[in-house]
Parts: C-alpha cells; sequence; structure tokens
C-alpha cells in the first residue's frame, strides 16, 4: 500500500482561490499551495456552481475578508451550503 507523504512547500504562497456565488458573496476559500489539494478544492467551487478567484494574500486579507457577505452569504436568507478548506 503507497502512502502519500505531505511536504511543506519550499516558498511561502502568495495566493489565494475563492468561490463566490451567483450573488457575489464569497462563500469558499483555498490557500493556492500549488499542490493536488489545491486543485480538488477548486475543482470541488466549480462543481458547487461558485465562480473561481485567484487573488493575492493581499488582496484577501484587506479587501475579501472585509466585504458583508464573507463566509455567510446575506442573500436568499441564510447560505445553504459554506464551504471551508
Amino acid at each position: 500500500m503507497k502512502t502519500e507523504r505531505y511536504t511543506a512547500p519550499k516558498q511561502r504562497p502568495t495566493h489565494v482561490y475563492i468561490g463566490r456565488k451567483a450573488c457575489g458573496c464569497c462563500v469558499a476559500v483555498m490557500t493556492d499551495l500549488g499542490d493536488k489539494m489545491t486543485g480538488q478544492a477548486v475543482s470541488e467551487f466549480i462543481q458547487e456552481g461558485l465562480t473561481v478567484e485567484r487573488v493575492t494574500f493581499e488582496e484577501y486579507r484587506t479587501q475579501i475578508v472585509n466585504e458583508p457577505g464573507f463566509m455567510g452569504c446575506h442573500h436568499e436568507g441564510q447560505a445553504e451550503h459554506l464551504i471551508e478548506y
């Protein structure tokens, strides 16, 4: 049986993938580690019908986290499904 071993990235990640609902609220976030896990997460965002954006950590830290619908969509009553990675 082959086991996969996690190895830390050689460089500190500089970008984040975010998934937005059609209303524009950010409901999913994944650090861009440049690995298989990142690809799987982004694939799930797409399967959930989210629009995917890749932003810098600085943009994420100063803008995205301060948006009214960040990780808790306030449209359509309550968020139907939040994805956290």
